[in-house]
């Protein structure tokens, strides 16, 4: 990032590749900002040197950019903190690809901070934290609507999550809903309850809660996420 941090940064794991001359990196963001971002690595790299980046956020689309490394900080010992991970700093150079949807991402963020993780599916997320909601666009079905009235999930967390429904559930209702994965289309069932009706602006729906928390459960659904599981 800009080493006089003149942009808030906001914690936020995207689906990261890195170009530098014919070489490229699959990575992970670690924070962003309106102007830049933090990318996760343990390899060696150089200050001022010019990359191209390519960002996917959580809906599928994809930012470009040129980009400078401003920042380095090394490997100090054979596992990164949590909250300061080697990695490099880059600040935007240029045109941004995509300049209009990045902004509006990063505008999210400020409204809610408490979105440490934001990850595009299949995103390499090197730390989890049994508290972070995922801001995460799924498709979701209840047996009793039609497929035409389907649903999209807003965040996940390992307790449940957020879906975007005029439909007004009561508060304890169980039911069975289907995630729908957006590659493969592929169906998962989850047994949730209903915990809370939700509206925000520009936000009207449910949290829900998983009714099995099991580390099993946890485990068949961080793989059918593409999710590193949480160990602790």
């Amino acid at each position: 990032m800009d080493p006089n941090r003149r942009d808030q940064r906001y914690r936020a794991s995207l689906a990261t590749r890195l170009l530098r001359g014919k070489s490229e990196m699959q990575l992970s963001t670690h924070n962003v900002s309106f102007r830049g971002a933090f990318l996760q690595t343990r390899a060696p790299t150089t200050l001022r040197q010019l990359v191209r980046v390519e960002l996917t956020l959580p809906d599928h689309h994809v930012v470009r950019a040129h980009a400078m490394i401003v920042h380095v900080v090394p490997p100090t010992s054979p596992e990164d903190e949590p909250d300061h991970p080697s990695g490099i700093g880059l600040v935007f150079w240029g045109d941004v690809a995509g300049q209009s949807r990045w902004d509006a991402f990063i505008q999210e963020l400020t409204k809610d901070p408490s979105l440490r993780v934001v990850p595009a599916p299949g995103a390499p997320l090197p730390e989890r934290r049994s508290s972070s909601r995922f801001r995460l666009k799924l498709e979701v079905r209840l047996p009793e609507l039609p497929e035409t009235l389907a649903l999209t999930t807003r965040d996940i967390s390992e307790e449940g999550m957020s879906v975007a429904t005029d439909a007004n559930y009561p508060p304890g209702l169980k039911t069975r809903l289907l995630l729908i994965h957006p590659a493969t289309a592929e169906p998962f069932p989850l047994d949730v309850i209903v915990r809370r009706r939700i509206k925000e602006p520009g936000f009207v729906g449910l949290g829900v809660e998983f009714m099995d928390k099991s580390k099993e459960s946890r485990s068949q659904l961080c793989a059918f996420l593409g999710i590193p599981e949480d160990d602790s």
